[in-house]
């Protein structure tokens, strides 16, 4: 276990802040285009019409 925490002391020492704004840029990307996406389409939790007995049902 002291050999792997010695690594990842290592691995971390060697992440710039350019690394994490990079990351940073790309995981936006993701989100924007995840709320984008959620902004259009119906969500589950939206969905008025359903009662907790229709969407029980089986679809079979």
């Amino acid at each position: 276990m002291a050999e792997l925490g010695e690594k990842l002391a290592v691995s971390f020492c060697k992440i710039t802040s350019n690394t994490w704004m990079k990351a940073l840029r790309k995981v936006q990307g993701f989100e924007d285009m995840y709320v984008a996406i959620a902004d259009t389409e119906d969500l589950a939790e939206d969905d008025r019409s359903r009662t907790p007995e229709t969407s029980m049902k089986w679809r079979g």
